[in-house]
């Protein structure tokens, strides 16, 4: 089987997608970008 998995480089632009909020909602991509640019952070963990 292969792995179709396409890393994302510096310009590409990010896939929709919906994440979970620290609030308990969640956060559409879509909807932000409609407000203005949007940077990602990831952060592993907090412990």
């Amino acid at each position: 089987m292969s792995n179709n998995i396409k890393l994302l480089v510096k310009g590409d632009k990010a896939p929709g997608f919906i994440a979970n909020a620290y609030n308990g909602g969640s956060i559409r991509l879509s909807r932000l970008l409609k407000v203005g640019p949007v940077v990602l952070i990831f952060i592993r963990s907090f412990s």
